[in-house]
């Protein structure tokens, strides 16, 4: 799987390939417990990149 940019609120925040790679780096990212549906609910997937916007 290719791996791409992980936007957090328009802020490129690390890379992932996965909606669980998302979750593990915003859950280390915001010090909180996020899902890979949490993730996945909160933002889309592009074919380069992770665009996520949720509270900080």
């Amino acid at each position: 799987m290719k791996r791409k940019t992980v936007y957090l609120n328009n802020a490129p925040v690390g890379t992932a390939s996965t909606w669980h790679e998302v979750a593990a780096l915003l859950a280390r990212r915001l010090r909180r417990s996020i899902d890979s549906r949490e993730a996945q609910d909160s933002g889309s997937e592009g074919p380069d990149g992770f665009y996520v916007n949720m509270a900080v």
